[in-house]
C-alpha cells in the first residue's frame, strides 16, 4: 500500500512538472468558402485511413530575432521542433496521427522569452485538374494558457522596428521593446569590414563607425553645408540689413570672405526671430577683415545658432571703395 501511494505521488509530481499544453482547433477553407473536399482538391496523404488535403507546421519563434527558439515554461525547456498537423477533407485541423481534431502546443503567454510567438506555415493542395492552384502562407500568433482555443480567434502578432527601438505588439498591446542607452562611443573598435551603431549621449542621435581596413570612418557624419551672400557697395550703414535665417540649428565651422578692392571688416550676429532689428551675439570672436585675397577665420565667440534665428551681417568698417563683399559661411546642421 505504501509503495502504491508513493508511486501515485511520484506520478502526480511528474505530471505537475510537465509544461501545460493548449489544444488548438481550426477550420480552413478555400476563398470560395468550400472545404477541400467540396472544392475537389487533391489529397496529399492518407494518415491512418484519413484523407488529408493540407498540412500545418507550428514552430516556437522569436519574432524579433527572426529565428526559431526554445520555450521555457513551468521549469521545462521546450526545444524548437515543429509540431505537425493536417487539414482534413472537411477543413478541420487534426493532429499528426489524424486522430484528434486539434494539435497541442505549449503556450507562449506566461512563458519565456517575452517576445515568443508561434510561426504557423500552412499548405493547402490544389485540384487535380489544375484549375485551383496549391497555396501556402505563414502567420505568427501567441498561444494562451487554455484548454482549447480556435486558431481563428487568435489575433496575428506583428513587430515594428525603427532605428532606435523595436516594439512587439498584439492588437495594440505592447509585449516587448528594446531601449538603447546613450554612450559617447563604443569601447571596442568594429571588426574589419564591419560597423557599429550606437546612440550618441552628447547629441542623442544615431551614430555609426565602419572599419575599412585602413582606418575607422564615421559612416553617419554630421550634415554640413555652406551659405554665400554678397553685398554691393558695403558700408557701415548696411549693418543688420542683410539677414539669413537657417531652418535648423547649426554650428558655424569656418567663415571666409573677399572683396574686389579695398577692404571690409565684417562679423555675423545671431539675433532673435521676434526682434530681428536688435543686436545679438557676435559669431566671430573679432571682426574679419576681407581683402582681395580670401581670408578666413575659425575663431568663434558664439558659433551655435538655434533654428529659425536670423543671422545678420554686420559691417564694422571699410577702407577704399569696395564695390562688393562676398561672405562664405560653412556650418554643420546640428538637428
Amino acid at each position: 500500500m505504501r509503495r502504491l501511494i508513493a508511486f501515485m505521488l511520484f506520478a502526480l509530481c511528474a505530471i505537475g512538472a510537465q509544461a501545460q499544453t493548449t489544444n488548438i482547433s481550426g477550420t480552413f477553407k478555400t476563398p470560395s468558402g468550400l472545404t477541400p473536399e467540396q472544392a475537389s482538391l487533391s489529397p496529399i496523404a492518407n494518415i491512418n485511413g484519413v484523407q488529408v488535403y493540407g498540412r500545418a507546421d507550428f514552430d516556437p519563434f522569436d519574432l524579433y530575432g527572426s529565428r526559431a527558439t526554445r520555450i521555457i515554461c513551468n521549469g521545462s525547456t521546450i526545444l524548437p521542433q515543429s509540431v505537425h498537423g493536417w487539414i482534413r477533407g472537411d477543413g478541420e485541423l487534426v493532429d499528426n496521427g489524424a486522430s484528434n481534431d486539434f494539435v497541442s502546443l505549449v503556450p507562449t503567454k506566461g512563458c519565456q522569452p517575452a517576445n515568443l510567438v508561434y510561426r504557423a506555415v500552412y499548405l493547402l493542395n490544389g485540384s487535380s485538374d489544375k484549375r485551383v492552384a496549391a497555396v501556402s502562407w505563414t502567420e505568427f500568433k501567441e498561444i494562451p494558457q487554455a484548454a482549447l482555443v480556435d486558431w481563428a480567434d487568435l489575433a496575428p502578432v506583428t513587430v515594428s522596428k525603427s532605428a532606435f527601438s523595436y516594439v512587439l505588439q498584439n492588437q495594440g498591446t505592447i509585449l516587448d521593446y528594446l531601449n538603447w542607452v546613450g554612450i559617447t562611443q563604443p569601447s571596442n573598435s568594429p571588426a574589419l569590414g564591419s560597423g557599429q551603431v550606437w546612440i550618441d549621449s552628447a547629441t542623442g542621435k544615431l551614430k555609426c563607425a565602419y572599419n575599412t581596413g585602413s582606418g575607422i570612418i564615421d559612416c553617419n557624419p554630421a550634415s554640413t553645408s555652406e551659405s554665400t551672400f554678397n553685398l554691393e557697395n558695403p558700408s557701415v550703414q548696411d549693418s543688420g540689413k542683410f539677414q539669413w535665417k537657417p531652418l535648423h540649428s547649426i554650428s558655424f565651422t569656418r567663415i571666409s570672405c573677399n572683396v574686389d578692392s579695398g577692404s571690409v571688416s565684417i562679423n555675423l550676429e545671431v539675433r532673435s526671430e521676434a526682434l530681428p532689428n536688435q543686436s545679438g551675439a557676435s559669431v566671430l570672436s573679432s571682426p574679419l577683415t576681407c581683402t582681395t585675397a580670401t581670408v578666413a577665420s575659425v575663431s568663434f565667440s558664439s558659433a551655435s545658432v538655434a533654428g529659425n534665428s536670423p543671422v545678420a551681417l554686420v559691417i564694422t568698417g571699410t577702407n577704399g571703395a569696395p564695390a562688393i563683399v562676398r561672405i562664405h559661411a560653412e556650418y554643420q546642421i546640428t538637428n
